[in-house]
């Protein structure tokens, strides 16, 4: 539930929008948010901002997707084992590339 994450001391959230096609890997670290083409072509008119910090500790990484024809998922929850980084991919399977946006929560 949204209030309960708002309320947290490390709460913070992230918006991204951006143009995918096929599979795209956002790595967040930190402040950081890095994204990776997988396959399929690079993407493109990416926006993002980032409220509060990804701390250094095991947290939960949720998204709320808000547009686009495919998924959206956390693949990797940050921990000590990945230096606290979260992955989040986008899969879109459909020709041509298509406009994502989300909002990942913690």
């Amino acid at each position: 539930n949204r209030s309960n994450r708002s309320n947290t001391r490390d709460g913070g959230v992230l918006q991204w929008r951006g143009w995918v096609d096929d599979v795209v890997e956002l790595r967040m670290r930190g402040r950081r948010v890095d994204a990776f083409t997988r396959s399929g072509e690079r993407v493109q008119q990416v926006s993002s901002n980032i409220r509060g910090a990804l701390p250094n500790r095991d947290v939960i990484v949720n998204v709320e997707q808000r547009s686009g024809r495919g998924s959206i998922i956390v693949i990797q929850q940050p921990s000590s084992r990945n230096s606290y980084t979260a992955v989040i991919r986008i899969s879109d399977q459909r020709a041509g590339a298509a406009d994502y946006g989300f909002s990942a929560f913690w």
